[in-house]
């Protein structure tokens, strides 16, 4: 395409050089101008000093004979000249002997010549004669014109700037005529030739300019040509690479047609096997939910019986026995009670398995709860000689959010899984605490024994349900096979994992995480209050001894370990208080000492102890050892060991309150009946809600058990009627169902029943139900 005049690069030459010449030549005509000038300048002043030089004395002759005619003459004889328009001869008083003057000229330069040298210039000069200097005559004054002058360099210097002007354009002009023939024609002519076979790159060459051969624009066409060379070569491997790529391209497009027949034709292959798959889902869904369902109803069918039954023996057992009858009942009760454990562990699997188990998010003590079950369990071990110990970490928050039932449920199962299979040894639980976050943690458990340990080929199949290690240790110990795979099922439920190492003959440790929200991390448990001034000295097994040295460092109480070498050394000499697990180290160190305060753990207490020596129950939890710590500071009560409730065997005497019991079943309405006349409760019946109504309207109820499926009217519409009254509106009505399902809870709940207990129930359960609402 033709370039433009202004884009030539024969134009930006010249321009550019043409741009410095005439800023050098400005400056230089500038500097010519300004030197002429000055020059000029210093002309006018001469000029005036050569007239002031030849006239001053004839003055000062004139002004001495005071001659006014000669003093005309003077000074119209200066006045001629062109320069000077007023000449005065003034005497010494100011008068004027002779003065002249004349109108300067005017023209179009003089408002430049004015501006550069002034309008006018005054000279004075004082009249003196050679004879007498110290006489004054008068003053010479002569004011000259510059235009006269100046004029003359105005026009120097335009003619000067003119003609820079001229240089400047016949410059640019041979400059730019030079720089085309030179440099744009040459390039001009590479580039027709360049363009002259554009469908055709071979046939492009470019020649050499003549005259240019050995220049930058021979170079420059020899450079073209290499790289015109070079594009050819490459111009060349890239139509072969592109012919190469279009086959391929075409065998890729008949692959990619046969891959995508056989992806389509698995992709069909697929659907049909996941609507296969779907179908088989749905109907294993279908077929658990029905298994559910029996499973649920078989409960029900079930629990009716085993309450009548379960009911009937314990109120039996609390009547006068022989022993061997005593014996007999209570393996019944017993076979009762592991016959509702597994079909407990049962529904609750069915749950699992169909998705219908719902977690809990509720605020409740998990050391409480865990001490609860060692301290239940170890009644059994220690019957063994297998000593059970618990270390929870002491930062663990008092109360956690989560579902307490299932995290008991999980506890019960694997301490009395390892209570179980362990006959000799010990069996450790230790609790550590992590926080993720401001209001998360992650607990991690793990129960160690000492029991038969399983093979390692054995470790996958304890956790499929009905499934044991082997069928020797099915012989050798029973049990359903249910309780690991119900609870891994639980620990995965609530978000958590479950694993085990286990060695044959060595024991086994299961561990859980469990993550949990809290609300608070302050302690609630009070430490005694002069505990942290004494010194406690710890003489006991290594795992008591850890479980008591966590909690004494945690409450920031001074202790140390007992050495061999203090045995025989008066204890008041080194410590305040002993903890020891030895009775003969105990019975020992109260005596030689009786100041020393001695606390002996062990599962059962001194015979005839002195008051100095204080009795800490085993299992070891917080709470005994801190009842321990007061007891040595005042001994004046006794530490007991806090049993569960469901050994809790001294009955209340509860006559006071009255407690309408609602059942269809006589033999259900004679079981309750009977344990709650145990407990000492005023107890009437009802045979279903009509009746229940009938009877409320006579008389105030404490506290009302109903049963939930009745003939005439079932519990949940007598509930909504007995709310709905004043009188029995806040009377708290306990719903007593064989139905053990979390729905079936909710919805007792939500009829306006206060609680939920479920058949078959035993006396201690039913009593801690009533403590509960009656002393709310």
């Amino acid at each position: 395409m033709p370039i433009r005049f202004r884009d030539r690069l024969s134009f930006k030459q010249a321009r550019n050089t043409v741009v410095i010449a005439f800023i050098l030549g400005l400056f230089l005509s500038l500097f010519q101008v300004i030197t002429d000038y000055q020059s000029q300048d210093r002309q006018i002043d001469a000029t005036i000093e050569t007239y002031i030089a030849i006239t001053r004395t004839p003055a000062a002759r004139i002004a001495y004979n005071i001659d006014k005619e000669l003093a005309n003459e003077l000074v119209l004889g200066l006045i001629e000249s062109p320069t000077i328009v007023r000449a005065e001869i003034v005497d010494p008083s100011g008068a004027a002997l002779a003065a002249v003057s004349k109108e300067p000229q005017q023209d179009k330069a003089r408002p430049f010549t004015d501006m550069l040298f002034g309008a006018s210039r005054t000279y004075i000069r004082e009249l003196k004669v050679p004879f007498d200097e110290d006489e004054k005559l008068g003053w010479l004054k002569i004011v000259a014109d510059t235009r006269p002058i100046s004029i003359q360099f105005f026009d120097r210097s335009i003619v000067t700037m003119v003609t820079g002007l001229v240089r400047t354009f016949l410059l640019s002009l041979v400059l730019f005529i030079m720089l085309y023939l030179m440099l744009t024609k040459p390039l001009l002519n590479l580039t027709d030739r360049m363009v002259e076979h554009p469908e055709d790159s071979n046939k492009i060459q470019l020649p050499e300019p003549k005259g240019h051969e050995n220049d930058e624009i021979g170079l420059l066409a020899r450079t073209i040509n290499h790289y015109l060379n070079n594009i050819h070569h490459h111009l060349h491997h890239r139509r072969r690479a592109e012919e190469q790529l279009r086959e391929h391209l075409a065998e890729l497009e008949t692959i990619i047609a046969r891959r995508t027949r056989e992806i389509r034709k698995n992709n069909e292959t697929l659907e049909k096997t996941n609507r296969q798959l779907e179908k088989a889902r749905s109907q294993a869904m279908e077929t658990a939910s029905q298994r559910a369902k029996q499973l649920s109803s078989l409960s029900h069918e079930i629990r009716t019986p085993l309450n009548a039954l379960l009911g009937m023996l314990s109120i039996a057992l609390d009547e006068e026995l022989t022993e061997v009858q005593h014996q007999r009942l209570t393996i019944a009760r017993d076979s009762g009670t592991h016959l509702i454990r597994l079909l407990n562990d049962i529904l609750d699997l069915s749950r699992l398995e169909s998705g219908k188990m719902i977690l809990e998010e509720i605020p409740f003590d998990l050391r409480s709860s865990l001490e609860d079950v060692v301290v239940l369990t170890g009644q059994s071990t220690f019957t063994k000689g297998v000593p059970i110990f618990c270390d929870i970490d002491p930062t663990l928050p008092e109360e956690v959010v989560g579902d307490p039932t299932r995290f008991h449920q999980v506890i019960t199962n694997l301490v009395s899984n390892a209570a179980k299979f362990t006959d000799e040894g010990e069996i450790r639980l230790w609790l550590d605490c992590q926080k993720t976050s401001e209001n998360s943690l992650v607990i991690m458990l793990n129960i160690s024994d000492t029991g038969i340990g399983v093979p390692e080929s054995a470790l996958d199949e304890i956790f499929k349900p009905f499934a044991q290690a082997s069928s020797d240790t099915s012989r050798r110990f029973g049990g359903s096979g249910m309780g690991l795979p119900l609870t891994q099922s639980i620990v995965t439920n609530m978000g958590g994992q479950l694993s085990v190492i286990s060695e044959p003959g060595e024991g086994s440790t299961f561990s859980v995480q469990l993550p949990f929200h809290y609300e608070s991390a302050e302690e609630k448990v009070p430490v005694p209050s002069d505990a942290r001034e004494r010194q406690l000295v710890l003489d006991c097994s290594e795992a008591l001894q850890s479980c008591c040295s966590h909690l004494l460092t945690h409450w920031d109480i001074t202790h140390r370990q007992a050495s061999n070498s203090e045995t025989g050394i008066q204890p008041g000499d080194w410590a305040d208080i002993l903890i020891t697990d030895h009775k003969e180290q105990a019975k020992s160190a109260v005596l030689d000492n009786p100041s020393l305060k001695v606390i002996y753990a062990a599962h059962t207490p001194l015979e005839n102890s002195p008051d100095t020596l204080v009795w800490l129950p085993l299992p070891l939890t917080r709470t005994l050892l801190i009842q321990a710590l007061e007891k040595t500071q005042t001994i004046s009560y006794e530490v007991s060991q806090p049993l569960p409730a469901t050994l809790n065997t001294q009955h209340k005497k509860s006559s006071h309150y009255s407690v309408l019991v609602v059942e269809d079943n006589p033999i259900n309405r004679m079981v309750a009946e009977g344990m709650l006349e145990q407990l000492g409760f005023n107890v009437e019946l009802a045979h279903n809600g009509k009746s229940c109504l009938e009877a409320c309207q006579h008389k105030n109820y404490d506290l009302i058990l109903m049963d939930c499926n009745m003939p005439v009217m079932d519990g949940f519409t007598t509930t909504r009627r007995l709310r709905d009254q004043i009188e029995t509106r806040e009377t708290p009505i306990v719903a007593l169902t064989a139905n053990a399902l979390n729905e079936h809870r909710k919805q007792c709940l939500e009829a306006g029943m206060n609680d939920h207990l479920a058949k078959p129930f035993n006396k201690e359960q039913l009593e801690s139900t009533l403590s509960k609402w009656l002393a709310a």
